[in-house]
């Protein structure tokens, strides 16, 4: 065989191959077409699901008339007191002396002169609710004095002073402030302080919740 027979032979196979291919692919597309198709198990539970909402529509929807009834009240265990009554006799006091006209001082919880008692550090000290400040005297201004007096309050259960008294006074110097502290002083300062202080009011103080006396200690100033 010559070249150009060779050539010839392989061209007539090659196309013997494709052929045989197409041929082999028209097949297989007929085998797919024409095979049956199956029903899957979804499109079975799809109609078992569509026939089960058939038969739930068909139940009646009942309805409760009453409400339940509310559960009981828990009980609650009444507590029998086991305590007794003591009988005691109060203790006599003879110490008073065989004088039948001495007289038994009375106490009320108000003090021996039936005013409430003096607490030194109350629960609720004294505020005050009322201020009046005193008029500086003209001699004062006309002195330039600078004094500081702090003035002690006795406050009552009404909430006004009971007593006022000086406690400290500082008088300063004019020219350097430095202060020093004197048993009295002029111009007519301790009058007026005095005066005002006792103008003011209090909300009294309280132990225990009781209204109670208390002090109560504030500051006057004059120029400075």
């Amino acid at each position: 065989m010559n070249n150009d027979e060779r050539e010839n032979t392989d061209i007539v196979y090659r196309i013997r191959i494709q052929l045989g291919i197409i041929f082999a692919e028209l097949i297989l597309l007929a085998l797919f077409n024409l095979w049956p198709v199956m029903k899957s198990d979804n499109d079975f539970r799809s109609s078992q699901s569509s026939d089960q909402s058939l038969v739930l529509e068909d139940i009646p929807i009942t309805s409760q008339s009453s409400a339940p009834p509310a559960p009981p009240a828990p009980v609650v265990p009444v507590v029998v007191p086991n305590d007794q009554i003591i009988k005691e006799k109060l203790p006599q006091f003879n110490d008073i002396g065989n004088d039948k006209n001495a007289k038994v001082p009375k106490f009320n919880g108000m003090g021996g002169n039936g005013r409430a008692p003096i607490v030194g550090n109350p629960g609720r000290p004294p505020s005050v609710v009322k201020i009046v400040e005193p008029a500086v005297p003209e001699a004062a201004k006309k002195a330039h004095v600078k004094v500081e007096i702090i003035v002690n309050f006795l406050v009552g259960t009404n909430g006004a002073p009971e007593k006022v008294s000086i406690a400290k006074i500082k008088l300063y110097d004019k020219k350097t402030d430095k202060f020093k502290e004197v048993k009295t002083i002029d111009y007519g300062i301790i009058k007026v302080t005095l005066k005002a202080a006792a103008q003011w009011r209090f909300r009294p103080a309280e132990q225990n919740g009781k209204k109670v006396r208390a002090n109560s200690k504030h500051i006057f100033t004059f120029g400075i």
